[in-house]
């Protein structure tokens, strides 16, 4: 009784592991929403004509990363932290919310001929929306994770 035996550390992987599974798949989502569009979906887009692949490129990664750090820049913010009150119910929303842009990058690659989906205005914009909700969500379910972790 005066000696008590430390939990096996499987058990306490295992403990770890199903606490923390929404967190874990929440951040995996995240990871491959961003992994289809860039760089797989980009890379496949026809640069315009007036623009060098080279620079195409440059002004893409450039894009999504910048957005990206407006993204998490924005979950900084006192009042967006007020209004946005995230947790296991409405974190899932949001998720759903961010497969709207791999599938809108893809139309463009597949319809490079359309006027509106084919221009490079609007390929920058969703890859701007890319980057800034990967960058929300990314903050958002580190924020959760730690509000949720049992200290």
């Amino acid at each position: 009784p005066l000696l008590k035996r430390p939990p096996s550390v499987v058990f306490t992987v295992a403990d770890g592991l199903l606490r923390a599974w929404p967190f874990l798949l929440s951040m995996f989502i995240v990871y491959v929403q961003g992994s289809l569009v860039f760089p797989l979906v980009v890379q496949k887009w026809t640069p315009p004509s007036y623009l060098a692949p080279e620079l195409f490129g440059i002004v893409t990664v450039l894009t999504v990363q910048v957005f990206d750090l407006v993204g998490r820049l924005i979950c900084l913010s006192r009042k967006f932290q007020r209004a946005v009150r995230v947790g296991n119910h409405n974190i899932w929303y949001l998720l759903t919310l961010g497969m709207f842009m791999p599938v809108g990058c893809f139309l463009s690659w597949r319809m490079e001929e359309h006027a509106f989906l084919g221009s490079l205005y609007t390929r920058l914009v969703l890859l701007a929306c890319l980057g800034l909700s990967q960058g929300l969500l990314t903050n958002l379910i580190f924020s959760w994770a730690s509000a949720e972790a049992a200290i």
